[in-house]
């Protein structure tokens, strides 16, 4: 149950990598996942972390993604545990679809029990299957939560340290994707996942902003999420549209 602070407080939706690798290569991956070595959340952590997560924290969907999220050999478990713990949230799996035609029937069996929505991310790389894939779905009689467009990335990151985090806090459209990844709640993907640039890249940006959900109360963790953060000096301001193309693992590649 949520204590009386939390009703009042809600966030848009918390986001779990039960991956970081991924089965596509696009530049400037905002998760880093095209650089990250394999990595499969423990079912037992993935319980631990979200049931501790929704004692603390109120949040109206809750998206498993990494990374690929079908790469995980136990997503269909992953998913039961998630409904299991969240049985009044909107569970959505983001998924670039590639492994779907692949899956097992306890998949889709899962997915619909558990009525885990499906959120489909179309790239030009699988634009021609697209049509397919959304068929497949239907098919399983899972819904679909919504299509992303992934022709085009944004870029944050920025070379230099910021001065003016305020700013940028308040221009960022990517501080509702809090992320919540190994026992902490992250602002943002880049302050997440961003120490998987500085190992693969041997850099020592500032990537460390996440508040450990189990030694915080709901109050301190709200006030974390909802002000700029020391992290937010590793974007700019003015970002930037690419067009989708795969990486060539580039340091520069997610600098805008």
């Amino acid at each position: 149950m949520h204590n009386h602070f939390n009703e009042n407080h809600q966030l848009e939706r918390v986001e779990i990598h039960v991956t970081n690798h991924c089965n596509l290569n696009c530049l400037a991956c905002a998760h880093f996942s095209n650089i990250s070595q394999e990595y499969n959340i423990k079912i037992e952590d993935f319980e631990k972390d979200i049931s501790t997560l929704v004692k603390k924290v109120n949040y109206k969907i809750l998206n498993i993604l990494g990374g690929e999220p079908l790469l995980h050999p136990n997503i269909d478990i992953l998913c039961e545990k998630a409904r299991e713990i969240c049985p009044d949230k909107i569970i959505t799996l983001n998924t670039n679809g590639i492994l779907l035609p692949n899956m097992k029937k306890s998949f889709w069996q899962s997915l619909k029990k558990n009525n885990i929505l499906i959120r489909l991310s179309i790239y030009p790389y699988t634009i021609k299957q697209g049509r397919k894939l959304i068929e497949l779905i239907i098919k399983n009689d899972i819904k679909i939560y919504g299509l992303w467009d992934g022709r085009k990335f944004y870029l944050r990151k920025s070379k230099y340290y910021q001065d003016n985090i305020e700013n940028i806090w308040e221009n960022c459209d990517a501080k509702i994707c809090n992320q919540i990844y190994k026992g902490k709640l992250y602002i943002c993907p880049t302050s997440a996942y961003g120490l998987l640039y500085n190992k693969y890249f041997n850099k020592n940006f500032y990537f460390e902003d996440g508040i450990d959900i189990y030694n915080h109360s709901s109050s301190e963790i709200y006030d974390f999420l909802f002000k700029a953060s020391k992290n937010c000096a590793t974007c700019s301001s003015n970002g930037r549209l690419i067009n989708w193309q795969l990486s060539k693992f580039n340091v520069d590649e997610w600098d805008v």
